[in-house]
């Protein structure tokens, strides 16, 4: 009797050593938190699958498609400490090399993005032209690229970022904020859209401009439901 009692008792003990240890050798991935700090302008998802967020707070986030987890990737260069790092876009050339851009400020200049050809593990700073915050960016699998913003300036590359080009404003005069870029495969047309409810046409990559009306300017809009 006294044996069975022994025995007894070395199994329930046995038994509240198993529980008390499974739930951390056996955690489950899917448990842990990743706080967002800032909020995010735009998502990007890679031809991979790989989703990557930027947030206003100066963060980077992605979730690989192999095990569907949240990460934040530390965006570490050789320069100085940024004075702002208002990101807003990660945009991709391949799953590996991407374009990270927005309010992005050093020594008073806002004339640069990021850039990595690594899948984010490095990242390299890249002038790009005038100083500008990037309001609206288009990027295309082909190597080409359009970012505009509050420069008004249109600045584009044909070399998955490594080298840009400056195109002259749309509207020589005024204060032509442009938020929307979108280019044709061809890489010649394209449409920008401003928030002063313009929309501008080219077919030669920025050479020339045709003022198109807006949904707005024809009287397109739902009134209501």
């Amino acid at each position: 009797m006294r044996f069975i009692i022994y025995i007894t008792a070395l199994l329930f003990t046995a038994a509240i050593i198993l529980f008390a240890v499974k739930p951390v050798s056996s955690q489950n991935p899917y448990l842990a938190k990743l706080a967002i700090s800032g909020t995010v302008g735009e998502m990007n998802v890679s031809s991979g699958g790989d989703v990557w967020v930027a947030t206003a707070a100066g963060k980077v986030y992605f979730r690989s498609k192999t095990d569907q987890l949240w990460r934040e990737n530390n965006i570490s260069t050789t320069d100085d400490e940024l004075s702002s790092n208002h990101f807003e876009r990660i945009s991709s050339f391949s799953d590996a090399t991407m374009i990270l851009s927005g309010f992005l400020q050093n020594d008073g200049k806002e004339d640069f993005v990021f850039r990595t050809e690594d899948q984010g593990k490095t990242w390299n700073k890249v002038i790009f032209g005038e100083s500008s915050w990037i309001d609206g960016a288009y990027f295309s699998k082909s190597g080409k690229a359009w970012m505009t913003g509050s420069s008004q300036y249109i600045y584009y590359t044909d070399d998955c970022g490594k080298t840009w080009r400056t195109f002259d404003k749309i509207e020589k005069t005024g204060n032509l904020r442009l938020v929307a870029v979108h280019f044709k495969q061809d890489g010649k047309t394209g449409l920008l859209g401003s928030t002063w409810n313009s929309l501008y046409l080219t077919s030669d990559n920025c050479k020339t401009w045709n003022k198109i009306p807006t949904p707005l300017t024809q009287h397109k809009v739902c009134s209501g439901v």
